[in-house]
């Protein structure tokens, strides 16, 4: 058994887009009302060609995705933020490393190509805040949502 970390690319993209997309969006954050499919294949595509899309493997079989945009700092454009907007990981290989080599191979593609990196996570994440601190992530603020009446 090998676990490994590629590029979104055409091959794996129906995956991401029927499969980690639609069960992060539904089962993990609880918001099916989000999911617009002709969006999020625009963000895909953005995605495969801005390198910022990464497929976890187990073998050859797709079980993870981090998804991210290289955004300019809202507060100074000249520094490049690698924005995470999408963490997934299949619940049968949580357990495994392959969410802890896609984190890794996020913040890898943020030193290359950004000055900085965002990512947050659900509040059921088994993920601790000790193991993203080791690899370098500072917990700036706690996020709310505010959903309208």
């Amino acid at each position: 058994m090998t676990y490994s970390v590629r590029p979104l690319d055409f091959t794996t993209l129906q995956w991401a887009a029927d499969v980690a997309g639609p069960r992060m969006v539904v089962e993990e954050y609880q918001r099916p009302e989000l999911l617009n499919m002709e969006h999020f294949y625009k963000g895909l595509i953005d995605m495969i060609q801005s390198g910022t899309g990464l497929v976890g493997f187990k073998d050859e079989t797709p079980v993870g995705f981090v998804g991210s945009l290289l955004l300019p700092h809202f507060l100074n454009p000249e520094r490049k933020v690698l924005a995470e907007v999408m963490w997934w990981v299949d619940p049968n290989f949580r357990e495994s490393r392959i969410g802890l080599l896609l984190l890794k191979e996020f913040t890898a593609l943020a030193d290359r190509v950004a000055d900085e990196a965002s990512l947050s996570t659900l509040p059921s994440t088994p993920v601790k805040k000790e193991t993203l601190a080791k690899m370098g992530f500072e917990w700036k603020e706690l996020g709310f949502l505010y959903k309208v009446k």
